[in-house]
């Protein structure tokens, strides 16, 4: 199954710059700390975006969980990172009751 409306799949800049890459969030710093190991960081942010809204656009939803905010996709799958290198990853998408999916 693919992730719905994932051609409206969108991680804004914020989300990336102040969470996924934020050393000093208290729920995103363990993810920032791995970004940051592959080569991400402010100055590339948006490339970390659009890898991951390629994902969203590409790879497969492997579970639903449904919350009181709306359903969350993971969809796990392979970025490149800065170097090149292909890593795994799971990301997180969400769509909320009306809305369209934004990741982490």
């Amino acid at each position: 199954m693919q992730l719905p409306n994932a051609d409206q799949a969108l991680v804004p800049h914020a989300k990336v710059v102040d969470y996924l890459l934020s050393l000093s969030h208290p729920i995103g710093q363990s993810k920032a700390v791995s970004f940051r190991a592959l080569g991400y960081d402010d100055s590339n942010a948006d490339k970390l975006a659009a890898a991951l809204v390629k994902l969203a656009h590409t790879a497969s939803v492997s579970g639903t969980i449904e919350t009181s905010f709306g359903t969350k996709y993971m969809v796990p799958g392979e970025i490149r990172t800065p170097s090149g290198r292909a890593v795994a990853i799971l990301t997180i998408w969400i769509i909320e009751t009306g809305m369209v999916a934004h990741g982490s």
